[in-house]
């Protein structure tokens, strides 16, 4: 009885520390893949309602993240959009103050 006491705590904090390790794995993995899908959407070619570019579509590139993301609780204030040219960020807005040019990047 007293072994059983004395590891009983052991094994308690080792079988939570498991669970909270794979609930952040979960996490991590469920926004990881919201900012993949959402910059899949902003780089795509087209438009999406017939005027406005994917990339400039600000509300459809959040709206991606969050709809992929919902088991992370991802909301509108955690979704940063930015340009930039694979050299510096030339844009933090969106949609962006600069014209962007082929081969930029967008960053969620």
């Amino acid at each position: 009885m007293v072994e059983f006491a004395i590891v009983l705590p052991i094994l308690l904090l080792i079988l939570f520390g498991i669970i909270e390790f794979g609930h952040l794995l979960f996490v991590y993995s469920s926004v990881v893949t919201a900012s993949r899908e959402a910059a899949r959407y902003g780089s795509a070619a087209g438009s999406a309602d017939g005027w406005t570019p994917y990339y400039l579509d600000c509300d459809g590139i959040r709206e991606t993240a969050r709809r992929t993301g919902i088991l992370a609780n991802i909301q509108d204030e955690n979704i940063a959009i930015m340009y930039d040219d694979g050299v510096n960020t030339y844009s933090t807005t969106c949609p962006p103050s600069d014209d962007v040019h082929l081969a930029d990047r967008i960053v969620i």
